[in-house]
């Protein structure tokens, strides 16, 4: 696995977005799914002009995410 829980990250398609690999069960390494050949994850996102209250989660494969 390329990611794990509590990782900040970048959105390769979404430059400006920035979030963490959320804390949840479907991240748990004996849950997450494969999508392509690629670990798919749940990001807690974090978008310019979001208020810092509201949680909104993304799926994202490895391949279109990068550390920050």
């Amino acid at each position: 696995m390329k990611f794990k829980i509590g990782d900040e990250v970048k959105m390769i398609l979404f430059p400006k977005w920035k979030g963490v690999i959320w804390n949840c069960w479907i991240n748990e390494p004996e849950n997450i799914k494969i999508v392509d050949g690629e670990y798919d994850y749940v990001v807690d996102v974090t978008k310019p002009g979001r208020q810092p209250h509201m949680v909104q989660t993304y799926h994202f494969k490895e391949s279109e995410l990068t550390h920050k």
